[in-house]
């Protein structure tokens, strides 16, 4: 098949739904299949994210715009190089990915006719994001789709008005790293506690400093370090009273590239993920799992339906927003090794059901359904 990803978002820096493209492109070629990426540009801007794909085409641009406690996508798309560009490449299938003004709707108006599908990536959180991505929204714009994907079951409010018929539920994937072993803590003279994300109040970085605090508060814990990953919001990252004595101890790496990523991931011990909320899914979790790293994380929605399905794995998961319940968790694993390689080895188990080897062949299913119903 030849398939066209249409992204409502620029790829000029990593974020969960570039990493879905990304993932699931690289899969579905391994399989023997055709596939084009299509995203907006911002600014022209050329970086490490969006150099080196060989299948990735920008047209239009975009602007960052703030929403929901983060940033998002308004694009811009001459529909005439739109129009040009889906005659000179025919596909079998269009495979938008989250929608956005303009780059989707004037990309989707010329396809009015062809096999669409849509991968709804957004979760809705917070008063006003709650008032404007509503599940009736989301039915009447993609209801012109052939087919309706979403990432994960915590989106239920958005699908449960649609008939079961239009609409599939396919989590997030990875690319899963063989040979990867379980993590001890036994005898390690220093112990390595991770926040990687964007550096803003929802995705939680301001509760990842304050527990590292917390529990440095106690010598016992005098070995403990803190690697933050990420960029974003420095005033509020500054407004974060950290104690001079402990500031050596925290690394603030700022964006990396996944290599890097890759090597801060291999030598951490505990992964904290305390996103407050409009999480649709917990793929970084998967992520830290992967290396063997167990998480203790806010139980948001989208993380829970990630964690909660797996016993011992939800034992990390604590009350949303509750930062002592998190102190408290990273203090429980610290003192029992055992409980720690329990964790470690269930979740490099617990990953294998995740990776895209397996769920591009879900995917697969939804274009060939589409197209039977096409013809």
């Amino acid at each position: 098949m030849r398939i066209c990803f249409i992204s409502a978002h620029n790829f000029s820096a990593p974020g969960g739904v570039r990493s879905h493209i990304l993932s699931l492109s690289k899969e579905l070629r391994k399989k023997g299949h055709e596939v084009t990426i299509l995203a907006p540009s911002l600014n022209g801007k050329k970086t490490e994210f969006n150099s080196g794909i060989d299948n990735l085409v920008e047209i239009g641009k975009t602007l960052l715009l703030p929403g929901n406690g983060a940033q998002f996508d308004f694009t811009f798309a001459n529909k005439g190089q739109l129009k040009e560009f889906f005659k000179e490449n025919k596909f079998d299938i269009y495979h938008f990915q989250n929608l956005s003004p303009m780059l989707s709707f004037n990309a989707k108006s010329i396809l009015k006719n062809e096999p669409t599908i849509v991968t709804i990536h957004t979760y809705q959180s917070g008063k006003i994001s709650s008032k404007i991505v509503t599940s009736e929204r989301i039915d009447r714009f993609t209801k012109g789709y052939n087919h309706r994907i979403f990432v994960s079951p915590s989106q239920k409010n958005f699908f449960e008005i649609m008939d079961k018929e239009t609409y599939s539920v396919i989590p997030n994937g990875i690319s899963l790293k063989h040979g990867m072993e379980f993590k001890s803590i036994k005898g390690k003279k220093e112990i390595r506690l991770l926040y990687l994300g964007r550096l803003e109040a929802r995705k939680g970085v301001g509760y990842a400093i304050k527990t590292f605090i917390e529990l440095r508060k106690d010598q016992k814990y005098s070995n403990l370090k803190l690697d933050v990953v990420g960029s974003g919001d420095q005033k509020f990252i500054d407004s974060i009273e950290i104690p001079e004595k402990l500031k050596k101890d925290i690394v603030f790496h700022g964006r990396l590239s996944d290599s890097d990523v890759e090597q801060v991931r291999k030598n951490s011990d505990i992964y904290l993920a305390p996103a407050t909320g409009g999480e649709s899914f917990g793929i970084v979790l998967l992520e830290a799992m992967q290396y063997g790293i167990p998480v203790v994380a806010f139980g948001n929605p989208g993380y829970k339906s990630v964690i909660e399905p797996n016993e011992i794995l939800s034992w990390g998961l604590v009350e949303n927003m509750n930062l002592d319940a998190m102190v408290e968790k990273v203090k429980e694993l610290l003192s029992s090794p055992e409980r720690y390689e329990k964790l470690s080895k269930e979740g490099l188990e617990y990953v294998k059901n995740y990776d895209w080897v397996r769920l591009a062949d879900k995917i697969i299913d939804v274009y060939k359904n589409v197209l039977k119903q096409k013809n």
